[in-house]
């Protein structure tokens, strides 16, 4: 139940960011045809950044919305805590999937390239660090649906206040990084707030969570 619930969820997540990029890349459009008409480099400058601080804030607050009601259907008592394993294989194996099979070919298509010496290997690792960063990403995916399960049980009450401090402060250090120009201050924090939040996660799983299996994993309509 949990494996098809957090791919219920993954499908559902997925389907709605491409509904927001392609509403997004309407919004850009209209922005650069604005921009033309008036003749005016500065409201494109303005609008594009208006508009990429609207799509990272609507992604992040996309895929938290999914995660938190969708934690929901796992976070019965009736269903043993440890089903969020299931929901975390469900949510993370179908989109990550696709991009690991997508950085393969790239791998493969890169050993059929003549173009060696330094082009190459400066291509490499470029590839070998977005790699990292989306691992990252599904490291701290995970520790959020464990938070967001053990909130919806009620174990901790400050489970709420540390999940929204390690979900969506990433993406405000990501968006000074680009003010200020300066990378690391994109990098770093983003870094350290996504492994403080499968620490957070695995910490209060192992405090509070109840191994033993309830009598019936049986849900009615209305607790799920």
């Amino acid at each position: 139940m949990g494996y098809s619930i957090g791919l219920c969820a993954s499908a559902l997540t997925v389907a709605a960011l491409i509904g927001v990029a392609f509403i997004g890349y309407i919004f850009f459009l209209a922005v650069l045809g604005i921009s033309f008409s008036l003749n005016s480099l500065v409201t494109l400058a303005i609008g594009a950044i208006l508009l990429y601080l609207a799509f990272i804030l609507l992604i992040y607050t996309i895929i938290f919305l999914f995660i938190y009601f969708y934690t929901k259907g796992i976070s019965n008592p009736n269903q043993p805590y440890n089903s969020v394993f299931m929901f975390i294989a469900g949510y993370l194996l179908p989109p990550f999937a696709l991009i690991y099979l997508f950085f393969i070919l790239v791998s493969f298509a890169d050993q059929e390239n003549s173009n060696y010496g330094t082009m190459r290997n400066v291509e490499t690792g470029i590839v070998i660090i977005i790699e990292f960063f989306f691992l990252l990403y599904m490291i701290q995916i995970a520790g959020t649906i464990m938070l967001c399960m053990l909130h919806h049980r009620k174990v901790n009450q400050s489970i709420l206040c540390i999940l929204l401090v390690c979900y969506f402060l990433p993406a405000f250090t990501f968006l000074t990084g680009y003010f200020f120009r300066a990378l690391i201050l994109s990098l770093i924090p983003n870094m350290v707030l996504g492994l403080a939040s499968f620490g957070f996660g695995v910490f209060f799983y192992c405090k509070y969570a109840n191994q033993d299996y309830p009598k019936s994993e049986l849900l009615a309509p209305s607790d799920i």
